[in-house]
């Protein structure tokens, strides 16, 4: 399956809300230095949502999907796109200006079945302050480079910033011309 059709498989699950059995809490992501923070959430397993699921297209596979339930104050609300990292995991943007990172846990059939290490990072503006309102943080989509460097778009304030390395990320981001 192309990376295309896997990254739109599972933002259509993500984005689906259904009740159905809880998985618990996940893992939680240790303490570190790297500026990321914990967060805490409970996953709901959820199906396509309609009757008898949705009619998928031809060579995609529906893997699973989840509802990420968090406390109101809680940056996992709102999240705004996602990209899958390549090393197991995913991050993806809130509408408030942080970035979440999560590890994807799959069954021995390929089967999504959690998300682990949830931790957030707020980003920051171009002169190193934390974004603090949304006018500023309206973040709505995500790209990472060939080299690496993670470029995220905002809307209200129109403009694209490259933050870096994921992995190495910049509190002075860069603006990306067009």
């Amino acid at each position: 399956m192309s990376r295309f059709r896997r990254l739109a498989v599972l933002w259509a699950a993500l984005s689906l809300t259904a009740c159905a059995a809880s998985l618990g809490a996940p893992r939680p992501y240790p303490l570190s230095e790297d500026g990321w923070t914990p967060a805490v959430a409970e996953l709901r397993s959820v199906g396509l949502g309609l009757p008898g699921g949705a009619q998928l297209a031809p060579g995609v596979r529906f893997a699973g999907g989840l509802n990420i339930l968090s406390a109101p104050t809680s940056p996992l609300h709102s999240l705004s796109d996602l990209k899958l990292t390549g090393d197991g995991g995913l991050v993806t943007v809130s509408d408030v200006g942080d970035l979440v990172r999560a590890d994807i846990r799959l069954d021995a059939r390929g089967r999504l079945v959690g998300l682990d290490h949830f931790r957030t990072r707020r980003l920051t503006l171009a002169d190193g302050r934390p974004i603090s309102d949304k006018q500023d943080g309206d973040a709505e989509g995500l790209a990472l480079t060939a080299s690496g460097d993670l470029l995220v778009s905002f809307e209200r304030r129109h403009r694209i910033w490259n933050y870096g390395p994921l992995t190495a990320l910049t509190d002075r981001p860069t603006p990306v011309r067009a």
